[in-house]
């Protein structure tokens, strides 16, 4: 190990401009374990001493943030970001102190100081002594970004205290526990800072999957909410929820490609997309207790499973209620790519119908309509506009699921009694519409039996369809 300790030699680099970077190294195993690519670094940037004890000094005015999990992934792209924005950065990690000293030189180039802090979250002594550790290394603390996560996969069937307790010690636990110190560290010279949490779209669309990460990151939004309120005005309180950013070990390059465009924008999160909203939150003085949701739109797509758990991409589905069986004839579908002006047949965009649907529903305002349900018919349009598709892009995650069409269809109209078909239709053009990618929708509902001679329909259209 050679990460920062309280009883750590300095490295410092010395730049010639009245400025340092700081490193930390155990005394008993000094410069030669540090990595050769981190030297390189460093000699590209200065000349290195060594020198027992040695604090990083400097002015006081410059601000100092400390980036949880600053190591890797999404962590390492905040503290570079911040880097350049002139922030001392205080890069924490867990064992991974080799990628955290690269971090800290990358950081070095910026003008600032940095220094590494290797602490186990799981630990709540190691957690309460991290903020001293960095005021006294760095003369001060302004900012903590808490990045630092567990994400460990279990189930309703899996689940225990042991994986829930560890994820949220990480992420609900520390973040409290640095929010209160970071509160006390401010307060203490009458001044303010800044706690941002990193959390995760999912919470805004729940799966069932990575149930233990899943409750203690909705704990430590809850905990943005409740410190902004126990901790103002010296502290202000803000979450920032990626969508999908990076690939993860079980999920390929192609497929990440495939699942990263599954969203309303057609692309989620980038790290620096997360970086440049955790700066924005750290900038601005009038945010707190509230969230960010940096993902693309994804937490506007329902999903079935966590990304990391599809096996194929067919899974997904934007309605994740149990199917509801029509009582009569199975409806007919088809695509239409089409060339046409007010109607879809002539714009040169594409259009989804479902016709035929017919189940029974309770809607009408005659006695008989009342007691019991009625045979109903359902035919919809949903106007997507110009959709191009790749021949590589053969996909169900890359086009509109129509059996999502479907289930939100037979979902409403078997919420309950509704007097007029126009309430019917609003409410199914409203949820139709709400599907990322649908421009117009065009419902008719048709009454089968209201009438022994004829039939009664009516037929509502949205949105915009050229």
């Amino acid at each position: 190990m050679y990460c920062a300790s309280g009883l750590a030699m300095g490295l410092e680099v010395e730049l010639g401009v009245g400025w340092a970077v700081g490193l930390q190294a155990e005394p008993e195993r000094g410069l030669e374990k540090v990595p050769e690519r981190v030297l390189a670094t460093l000699d590209c940037i200065g000349r290195v001493r060594v020198a027992k004890g040695a604090a990083l000094s400097g002015s006081a005015t410059v601000r100092t943030v400390l980036v949880t999990g600053g190591a890797r992934r999404i962590g390492r792209a905040i503290a570079l970001m911040l880097a350049r924005e002139g922030w001392n950065v205080g890069v924490h990690c867990r064992g991974s102190c080799a990628e955290a000293l690269e971090v800290q030189a990358e950081c070095a180039a910026w003008e600032g100081r940095s220094a590494v802090f290797d602490a186990d979250f799981g630990d709540e002594t190691a957690v309460r002594g991290l903020v001293p550790r960095v005021v006294a290394a760095l003369g001060r603390l302004d900012a903590i970004v808490h990045s630092a996560s567990v994400f460990e996969f279990d189930d309703v069937a899996s689940f225990g205290y042991a994986a829930m307790e560890r994820h949220m010690r990480v992420h609900a636990g520390a973040a409290t526990l640095l929010g209160k110190a970071l509160h006390d560290h401010a307060s203490a010279r009458a001044d303010t800072a800044v706690l941002v949490v990193l959390l995760d779209q999912k919470l805004w669309n729940l799966n069932p999957d990575y149930l233990s990460y899943t409750l203690s990151k909705a704990a430590m939004e809850t905990a943005t909410t409740m410190l902004a309120q126990a901790l103002a005005p010296c502290l202000r309180v803000v979450g920032v929820a990626p969508g999908l950013t990076l690939p993860g070990p079980t999920i390929d390059a192609e497929r990440f490609a495939a699942l990263h465009r599954l969203s309303p924008l057609g692309r989620s999160s980038m790290p620096e997309d997360v970086a440049a909203a955790v700066s924005f939150a750290l900038a601005n003085p009038a945010i707190t207790g509230t969230t960010l949701l940096v993902d693309g739109g994804q937490h506007l797509l329902p999903l079935a499973q966590d990304f990391s758990r599809m096996v194929s991409l067919d899974t997904l589905s934007t309605c994740q209620s149990a199917p509801i069986a029509p009582c009569f004839a199975p409806c007919s579908l088809a695509m239409q790519t089409t060339d046409s002006a007010r109607d879809p047949a002539e714009t040169g965009g594409q259009t989804l119908y479902l016709t035929g649907l017919r189940f029974e529903a309770r809607v009408g305002v005659l006695d008989a309509e009342r007691v019991q349900p009625q045979p109903i018919q359902v035919d919809a349009a949903l106007y997507l506009g110009q959709c191009p598709l790749l021949p590589e892009q053969d996909d169900i995650a890359c086009v509109l699921d129509y059996r999502s069409v479907r289930a939100i269809l037979l979902e409403e109209c078997h919420r309950g009694h509704v007097h007029l078909l126009e309430t019917l239709l609003g409410k199914l053009c409203q949820r139709l519409q709400q599907i990322p990618g649908v421009l117009g929708v065009r419902i008719k509902i048709t009454k089968l039996a209201v009438f022994a001679d004829c039939e009664v329909a009516l037929q509502m259209e949205v949105g915009r369809w050229s």
